[in-house]
């Protein structure tokens, strides 16, 4: 393993401590864990990445629940990465329909942070899923074993 390699490594088990604690990675109906938005958000606060959001207005639809939104993310290296999500009533779950354009935007932001940040998958827990829990289309996304405070609450501690 290469000194790079090793950073790495340290880095994403670092990470991992942190987000398992604060509850960052939720376990799913299935038994999959899943990285939540804020975990996430946490990953790209500790490598110095922002993510700027826009609605793509030529290819979005209000009137039918339909958006894409871009997003624009730089890291403290300068290195930009590009990437678009989309919502629309048919690919959210039934709980936050209405709410496409926010839906939207997450997966735009998060898709640039999993670009951003994809050096330290290979180092981190076969297991996770890394398209966040609240991303998944389908009903099924909700948590088996959710507690009182929210992981933007946990997160804080760390």
């Amino acid at each position: 393993m290469t000194e790079e390699q090793a950073k790495l490594r340290d880095e994403a088990n670092s990470a991992i401590r942190v987000l398992s604690k604060c509850g960052a990675i939720e376990t799913l109906r299935g038994g999959k864990d899943f990285i939540t938005a804020v975990g996430l958000n946490y990953l790209a606060t500790t490598r110095g990445i922002n993510v700027v959001v826009a609605i793509d207005r030529d290819l979005c639809d209000p009137s039918a629940g339909r958006y894409v939104v871009v997003a624009t993310g730089t890291d403290r290296d300068g290195n930009v990465t590009i990437d678009v999500g989309d919502a629309s009533p048919e690919n959210v779950p039934k709980a936050i329909r209405g709410s496409e354009l926010r839906m939207a935007s997450t997966r735009a932001r998060n898709r640039v942070i999993r670009n951003m940040v994809a050096d330290l998958l290979p180092f981190i827990r076969k297991n996770i899923q890394w398209t966040t829990h609240e991303e998944l289309p389908s009903d099924e996304s909700v948590v088996e074993n959710e507690t009182a405070s929210t992981p933007h609450e946990r997160i804080a501690k760390y």
